[in-house]
């Protein structure tokens, strides 16, 4: 390496260096941000955010969610931000809100994991100049790929892990078996991150395993005494492993109600896969910045040679041919680097080709968000092949000098890429969340998760206990789904929570709880007269929430989902009995099933069992005294019969379905006064 002193000394120093460069300057593009006011997550990133608060107190055991009903295999990146949310938020307090924590803890880890890139390729090629050159690459490189430092959407946080794996794989293979332990830790931080890496990574990993042996035996050694000499790096590379592979032993504890067995499940339930062509264009988009590629669906027929993957393959030629062209200049270890860094690339982009053609669902561009480490790898080894042969000191120095002069131009010109989803403040809620009710989050829309999701973690941070519909548990937590017990324990301790204007929020920038609907003491009286529209009529009015009930938009009527289906809106005082009355019909599951039964709670108190087995009006005289328990009335049904139809066998339809729900009427008795203060209870 050219360096005096202690090797190692100096190869942590670089290290340290090169990590504080590339995390500085991040911060320094995106201090508005980061140093800037309080932020609410949206979107992906709420959804992370309520793993990563379970990460603070070491319950979480997942990765992301999947848009597929799964969850990806491990939490690595969730404990990295838990970790800074703790250091950063509560600790210091140099961050005002726990998102903005969470991007300066993703800086700081990819920050990491390129330094210790950019250190094994210095250590393999013994030039410090290489480190100049890779810097500058990066410089040029990462802006394009548009979030591939800054962001902590997890589709986007594998480039820097993954451009640690090829370099140390390479390391390995020529016999250094200091980087082991690295190369261990990039696997399992890579197979935490997406439920694709194992086949993108645990190949490579015995490749090099396999060639470490055979480099050791050109060395003169025997199997053996190469595995001796590693051996204190194999052990510290078994702890690393073991523990990633705690919260993958902890789910399989579970099963079958287990990630694992979702994950399987999905597989074996996975729609037709990408062809070739397609698979073979969709990387080469990532080479070419494409960032929308998800056109490649519907050409099923193109070819597999088309002028993105020529470019594709002159861009491998030139970084397989760099080092060859310059092997008089370069010394036999920066040659031999190169090469077999080069190698382990093409090897990745074989693989990521492999995956892509497996690939079952849209082909978009954050899904081979890792495929831009391989470009980069390439790019880097082909100008180190080219530069590195520069070997007077005067030339040297004018090379990382003119090199830094670029990667500052570089980096001035092309500011740091965002990715950040949040609201910029909290409105203060008309309405007092009262922190010992159980919220009711009625997700039922796909077109209204980014605020609901957003409302989910505002709640848990503000302690307050929420559940959601089954069919959404994937996103929400699997300990969060629909809980009849859970909610008939609640009685008149429940609020649901629906939509509103919620969505309207993302537009304005500020997160208002006061935008959502849900029923108090001041919200208006429903109509409901029966008619096929009451539900939506006083659902559209804020006059009336369900949960638990599926009513897509344009329709008047909608099927339960799960065992238990709420309604919650402002009743009367009553001096008698009132008539509640459900227009249904039951799902039978195609003569599967012979009646569903209906358990009926209003305000906790159970009221009447039923079987329902026809289609038709359902009626419950509701007394008085359960009535006039709170001025807001919760109406539960238990439905311990739901089934979908999945389970059936009859469709793919995964929702545990119990009745459909035409029409809701209430009938007081002819003297009934008004709500006020007469009425008791906490609503």
């Amino acid at each position: 390496m050219n360096a005096r002193g202690n090797p190692n000394l100096q190869s942590w120093l670089i290290f340290l260096a090169v990590a504080f460069l590339f995390c500085a300057f991040n911060l320094f593009e995106n201090r508005a941000f980061i140093f800037g006011p309080a932020v609410l997550e949206t979107t992906d990133f709420a959804a992370n955010a309520l793993q990563i608060i379970d990460a603070k107190s070491f319950h979480d055991i997942y990765g992301n969610y999947s848009r597929w009903g799964f969850n990806h295999p491990g939490p690595f990146f969730f404990y990295a931000y838990a970790l800074g949310e703790s250091v950063l938020f509560n600790a210091l307090g140099v961050v005002k809100s726990p998102h903005q924590a969470h991007v300066f803890s993703g800086i700081l880890v990819q920050s990491l994991f390129l330094s210790a890139a950019i250190c094994c390729f210095i250590c393999l090629t013994r030039r410090r100049l290489t480190g100049f050159v890779v810097l500058a690459c990066a410089s040029a490189f990462l802006p394009a790929t548009l979030a591939a430092v800054t962001s902590i959407w997890p589709p986007d946080v594998l480039l820097g892990p993954y451009v640690l794996l090829i370099v140390s794989c390479a390391a390995m293979a020529l016999g250094r078996h200091r980087w082991i332990p690295v190369a261990t830790l990039a696997v399992c931080v890579l197979c935490h991150g997406h439920v694709a890496q194992p086949l993108m990574t645990i190949p490579m990993f015995l490749l090099a395993s396999v060639l470490y042996l055979r480099a050791s035996r050109s060395a003169g050694m025997d199997y053996r005494d190469a595995i001796k000499i590693a051996l204190p790096q194999v052990f510290l590379a078994s702890i690393i492993a073991c523990i990633f592979l705690v919260p993958i032993a902890l789910d399989l504890l579970r099963c079958p109600d287990c990630n694992a067995h979702r994950i399987a499940s999905y597989m074996r339930s996975a729609g037709r896969p990408a062809r070739w062509g397609q698979a073979f264009n969709y990387i080469a988009s990532f080479f070419l910045f494409d960032h929308s590629p998800e056109w490649l669906d519907g050409v099923r027929k193109i070819r597999v040679l088309t002028s993105r993957t020529a470019i594709v393959a002159a861009m491998c030629v030139a970084a397989l041919a760099a080092p060859a062209i310059m092997k008089k200049k370069l010394r036999s270890e920066e040659y031999s680097s190169l090469r077999i860094i080069a190698m382990f690339a093409m090897f990745a982009l074989l693989l990521s080709i492999i995956w892509a053609k497996r690939i079952t669902g849209p082909l978009y561009a954050f899904n081979g968000f890792f495929v831009y480490a391989i470009y980069f790898v390439l790019i880097a080894t082909a100008a180190c092949a080219f530069i590195l042969p520069i070997r007077q000191p005067k030339y040297s120095i004018s090379a990382a000098a003119l090199l830094c002069a670029v990667t500052v131009v570089v980096s001035l010109a092309y500011p740091a890429p965002k990715s950040f989803s949040a609201l910029s403040a909290v409105r203060p809620t008309t309405q007092s969340v009262n922190r010992s009710d159980l919220a009711l989050i009625n997700q039922t829309d796909r077109g209204d998760w980014t605020a609901m999701v957003a409302l989910a973690l505002w709640l848990k941070r503000s302690n307050v206990e929420y559940l959601v519909p089954r069919s959404w548990m994937f996103m929400y937590g699997w300990d969060r789904g629909s809980n009849a017990e859970r909610i008939l324990q609640a009685g008149t301790q429940v609020e649901i929570w629906e939509s509103g204007t919620g969505q309207e929020m993302l537009s304005k920038g500020t997160f208002d709880p006061s935008a959502f609907c849900r029923i108090g003491i001041d919200s208006r009286q429903p109509s409901l007269t029966g008619t096929s529209d009451a539900i939506t009529k006083a659902r559209n009015a804020c006059s009336m929430t369900t949960f638990g009930l599926d009513i897509p938009k344009g329709l008047t009527e909608g099927w339960t989902d799960g065992n238990i289906v709420a309604f919650q809106f402002v009743g009367r005082r009553v001096t008698g009995e009132v008539d509640f009355t459900l227009d249904v019909l039951p799902y039978l599951g195609s003569g599967a099933l012979r009646k569903q039964t209906v358990k009926i709670n209003v305000n906790g108190v159970q009221i009447r069992s039923m079987d329902v087995s026809n289609d038709g009006p359902i009626t419950v005289a509701v007394p008085m005294t359960a009535w006039n328990k709170s001025s807001v009335i919760t109406v539960t049904l238990a439905l311990p019969d739901a089934v979908s139809p999945s389970d059936l066998g009859l469709s793919n339809d995964g929702r545990k379905l119990g009745l459909l729900i035409h029409s809701v009427k209430v009938e007081y008795p002819a003297e009934t006064t008004v709500p006020g203060n007469s009425a008791t209870g906490n609503h």
